[in-house]
């Protein structure tokens, strides 16, 4: 039987990548080490379980001169869900929930980004979970940016998703 998965996600990423003092289209990839997917469930209406997904990749595209040309892809491994709690987890991994031996990845693809104001987009695309194709529409907002101890430039963004 599969259960319906009602999911808040709160995504934050950081990307490495550009260059701040280019006025062209500047290309990020999602550094992993530093991503942090994070959902809950209400369980049995009575209390949230917490979880993340630990394995992403992706990458986003900032047209700083035409926001609506920027682009946004996110690849999420859906083995890759902890719950901290290994009963759950596995359950979570079986058809029941992910089915994630059929269904391995979950991903987003942008359609559409407009500015909210200078550091917020509002962004449409779709995701694709258990080999469905949804709309959805989230506000994805920069956390900071700037060069690393290592003199890679970095940028950060949220996602909180209702």
């Amino acid at each position: 039987m599969r259960r319906t998965v009602y999911l808040w996600v709160y995504t934050v990423a950081m990307l490495i990548g550009g260059n701040p003092f280019v006025n062209a289209a500047e290309l990020y990839r999602l550094d992993p080490d530093h991503t942090s997917i994070v959902f809950r469930v209400k369980h049995l209406n009575v209390a949230y379980v917490f979880g993340s997904f630990y394995k992403s990749s992706g990458m986003i595209r900032i047209e700083e001169n035409d926001p609506s040309r920027s682009t946004i892809e996110m690849q999420v491994m859906a083995d890759s869900v902890s719950t901290h709690v290994d009963k759950r987890d596995k359950h979570l991994r079986s058809p029941d929930f992910f089915d994630i031996k059929k269904y391995p990845t979950i991903s987003f693809k942008s359609r559409s980004v407009k500015p909210i104001d200078d550091s917020s987009y509002k962004v449409s695309g779709e995701l694709t979970l258990l080999g469905k194709t949804r709309p959805l529409v989230v506000t994805v907002s920069e956390t900071g940016s700037g060069k690393d101890p290592w003199g890679k430039f970095r940028k950060g963004f949220k996602t909180p998703v209702q």
